[in-house]
């Protein structure tokens, strides 16, 4: 097991669905351990943002209050994060809470798509969009020290990413691609982001068109927001498709055919391989906490399964391979945070977010928002306040 284990409610010895809704039928018991939430994850930012700050040792910026702006390339480690309490702003004060939050697009009824950001423990009572309503955003990702958080929105006119600010609420354009840019995530440092040009989710999905462009690895200097392809994408295997970093120099991705790693020497390319080509479709990669172990979505068996391989060269993938977690309508989007679990979309048209923990065989399904997809972790430590519900 990765990280601290904690699950509050009663261990199942077999997969079991645990609805955690409005009221906190859920107890998560948040531990100490090593902090951050893993290379990789996704998520957004909006017109609420405002409303909230990163509690830090000695400081709490208010909700609705002024705080200090922070631009991402100053983005610094964060210090020790305080837990529970309040932090106040203007009149009121808003409840604080530690750990366990995660992030996630939807789209209810009448809404654009957008980037919501929840406390699982409480369920629906920590839940909030933070990106405007007058945009659609998706696929967030947190920076490792929970401050930024990046996501991609059409507020531009076309899909580019964005990074937002979580103690101050400033939003930043990031890219500015004539063809668009999706699948941000952080390099643990915060120095870098690294995404791929275009939209495989919407091609994958039959809303955008091809173009040659779609689908190359590309990576973003968090100062200078200059940009470098690392990966083209192959003509004869198709786009590339949610990278994320396992460790500084290391960016694992995959293209439905393979999975691959990129090396990074001084931050600039160095190399490049295959760690696993023989299974059906492997996609969506998301590293262990520790960057040893990677899982994957491959549909070896009909449908979209969660299977686990070692990054030492000493475990390979194939067809014939056990999954993870089998599922009869299929998954995507993993994301493995530090608490142990591992945050996963359904693959079927109402969508959905399913939370399982791979030691115990433990689960969970969160729900609140409809078309719920790409769930994030925060690290471990993020401290965020919680209001109630507007969705």
């Amino acid at each position: 097991m990765i990280g601290n284990h904690w699950f509050g409610v009663a261990t199942l010895a077999a997969l079991a669905p645990v609805v955690i809704a409005c009221g906190g039928a859920v107890d998560l018991d948040h531990r100490s351990g090593a902090g951050g939430s893993g290379a990789g994850g996704s998520s957004s930012a909006g017109s609420s943002a405002g409303d909230l700050a990163v509690g830090r040792a000695g400081e709490a910026n208010g909700g609705g209050g002024s705080g200090t702006t922070h631009t991402p390339a100053n983005d610094g480690g964060s210090g020790a994060l305080p837990t529970g309490g309040t932090s106040a702003g203007g009149a009121s004060s808003v409840t604080t809470k530690t750990g366990a939050w995660l992030a996630f697009d939807g789209q209810n009824d009448a809404e654009t798509r957008g980037v919501y950001l929840v406390f699982v423990p409480d369920g629906n009572q920590c839940l909030r969009r933070l990106t405007p309503a007058d945009s659609n955003a998706k696929q967030p990702a947190f920076s490792s020290d929970g401050k930024l958080l990046a996501y991609v929105s059409d507020a531009s006119g076309s899909q580019q990413i964005y990074a937002l600010d979580l103690s101050s609420g400033v939003t930043r354009q990031l890219t500015h691609l004539k063809g668009g840019a999706s699948y941000p995530a952080f390099s643990p440092s915060g120095n870098a982001l690294v995404f791929v040009s275009g939209d495989p989710e919407a091609y994958r999905d039959g809303t955008a068109a091809f173009t040659p462009s779609l689908g190359e690895v590309q990576l973003l200097d968090m100062k200078t927001l200059a940009t470098q392809t690392l990966l083209p994408r192959d003509p004869l295997l198709g786009p590339w498709s949610a990278p994320v970093f396992s460790g500084e120099d290391r960016i694992l991705t995959a293209n439905g055919r393979q999975l691959e790693a990129i090396y990074l020497l001084n931050g600039a390319f160095d190399d490049h391989q295959t760690v696993s080509n023989r299974g059906l479709a492997p996609q969506d990669p998301a590293p262990s906490p520790d960057g040893q172990r990677v899982t994957f979505i491959d549909n070896c068996a009909g449908a979209n399964a969660l299977y686990m391989m070692r990054l030492d060269g000493s475990q390979d993938h194939s067809c014939d391979s056990t999954p993870l977690l089998p599922s009869d309508f299929g998954y995507r989007s993993p994301d493995w945070g530090s608490f142990g679990f591992i945050a996963l979309e359904f693959d079927r048209p109402e969508r959905g977010i399913w939370l399982w923990d791979p030691t115990q065989k433990t689960s969970g399904n969160v729900v609140g928002v409809a078309q719920e997809r790409n769930p994030a972790w925060a690290p471990m430590d993020a401290t965020y306040p919680c209001s109630a519900a507007t969705n």
